[in-house]
């Protein structure tokens, strides 16, 4: 069973208010883009957490500003020019590159209880105390 659009927009809105139409149209770009990249419950639902607690669904943070050092709505650190492409391109872009960093933080942190296998994704380390506290904020 995958997440519809819907889905994502109102389970986003346990996490905060819609703050303007604006907002909602954000949420919507956002939960279209998530999935279109996975079919896995869990996985859209983590993306669209990620959404909210990294960007807070703000247009002008998708849209990525110069010198940031993270981007997107998913504030995802480009390792490479093309990374950094991703992470400010359209938002299906930023969603897959976001969904590439989860998988591989889950699965380098999996010896970590669920909860905190997003250590690399929030601090680029599993061994990071803070990366696994920032994590479990993350985790839905």
């Amino acid at each position: 069973m995958s997440s519809t659009i819907l889905d994502l927009v109102v389970m986003s809105l346990a996490w905060g208010p819609l703050r303007s139409a604006a907002d909602l149209d954000a949420r919507t770009y956002v939960a279209a883009a998530i999935v279109q990249v996975t079919d896995d419950v869990s996985e859209a639902a983590t993306l669209m957490r990620l959404g909210w607690t990294e960007s807070r669904y703000v247009p002008k943070v998708g849209r990525c500003a110069r010198g940031v050092t993270a981007g997107g709505f998913f504030q995802v650190v480009g390792r490479e020019p093309e990374e950094w492409r991703r992470a400010c391109g359209s938002v299906e872009d930023q969603a897959w590159l976001a969904l590439e960093r989860v998988r591989e933080s889950r699965a380098a942190c999996a010896h970590l209880p669920e909860p905190e296998q997003l250590a690399i994704y929030t601090r680029g380390r599993c061994a990071s105390r803070a990366g696994r506290v920032l994590s479990r904020e993350r985790h839905r």
